[in-house]
């Protein structure tokens, strides 16, 4: 699968790092590739905190949904994106996450 690109960042088709348009390199956590493997791969569709847990920790895991809070927070710092004004990660209160970037040519 080649490489993704969304509002001018490209992914590494595993999600372990992504470049900016200013050449800057962002590395991802396991956890934070299994976020973003999960939205992305489900655009534009709502995906609940136990969904996105399941993708970081695997279906039973005794972790709690506020780890995908935490995994979500950082994602956001690493990409530049708000809450209040999304780019990448929409929140929908009561329901979990969306991805709502669209992809863009590299």
């Amino acid at each position: 699968m080649p490489p993704r690109c969304f509002n001018g960042i490209v992914f590494d088709e595993d999600f372990s790092c992504a470049l900016r348009e200013s050449k800057v390199e962002i590395h991802f956590t396991r956890s934070e590739r299994a976020v973003l493997e999960a939205l992305a791969g489900n655009a534009r569709r709502v995906m609940s905190r136990g969904q996105l847990l399941d993708a970081i920790a695997g279906p039973g895991s005794d972790s709690t949904d506020r780890c995908v809070d935490f995994v979500i927070n950082r994602l956001r710092a690493k990409l530049g994106d708000r809450a209040r004004t999304p780019s990448f990660i929409a929140t929908r209160y009561g329901e979990g996450y969306v991805w709502i970037a669209w992809p863009t040519r590299g």
